[in-house]
């Protein structure tokens, strides 16, 4: 079990605002949305195993949408990019003294060191985000502003240095976390087990397309 989700578990049971079918509801919720993915599941089957009246879910939470809401939205938020954010901002300092191939390793291959840990709910959260836009506001729009104008800061060093286009920062940002992200909604569509050498070689290809794509064009 991620221990993510336990920690969730452990958030909902300490509520004491929610009834004890609130709770149950949530708690089923997280682990179908988990085990079988957002789509995938139905409020029928939530009821089921939580032992409660499909109409119960929707008096509480209204629909299904809502209750990734008040899931895996909140276990993103509070606790998996903050693990993440945390000690990205710890190494920042030292990133300007990479050279643009290094960057984007250390983005692709450390960070999704920490979405690898917790795949099942990164995937959910990252495939809402692209598809649907009014949830892609919401949730950049919860991006820490010192966080961006970090990232922002180390772009312009690389453009500075013309190791890549002279694109404005937000387009370039939005480059590369399509990228990453559309690698994590759909890395496992293949029904092929992947081997860890496989995964890596994956993972040098995501780089070289993210490098080749924003690399500084001399012609």
């Amino acid at each position: 079990m991620d221990s993510f989700i336990e920690l969730f578990k452990q958030k909902v049971s300490n509520n004491k605002k929610m009834t004890l079918k609130q709770q149950q509801i949530l708690n089923v919720s997280i682990d179908l949305f988990s085990q079988k993915g957002f789509a995938n599941t139905s409020t029928s089957e939530i009821a089921k195993q939580a032992n409660v009246a499909e109409g119960t879910i929707f008096k509480h939470f209204g629909n299904k949408e809502n209750l990734l809401y008040a899931t895996v939205i909140p276990l993103m938020m509070t606790d998996v990019l903050p693990e993440m954010i945390k000690k990205a901002e710890a190494e920042q300092p030292n990133l300007k003294e990479l050279s643009f191939e290094d960057f984007i390793h250390y983005i692709v291959y450390d960070r999704l060191q920490v979405v690898d840990q917790h795949y099942k709910m990164t995937k959910i959260f990252f495939t809402e985000l692209i598809y649907h836009d009014d949830m892609r506001k919401k949730m950049l729009a919860l991006v820490p502003n010192n966080t961006l104008t970090s990232l922002f800061n180390i772009l312009d060093h690389y453009k500075k240095n013309g190791q890549i286009e002279d694109w404005p920062n937000p387009v370039i940002f939005r480059f590369i976390m399509s990228s990453i992200m559309g690698y994590i909604s759909e890395k496992d569509i293949s029904p092929q087990t992947k081997s860890e050498d496989q995964f890596f070689k994956e993972l040098i290809y995501l780089e070289r397309f993210i490098i080749k794509g924003l690399q500084k064009n001399e012609n």
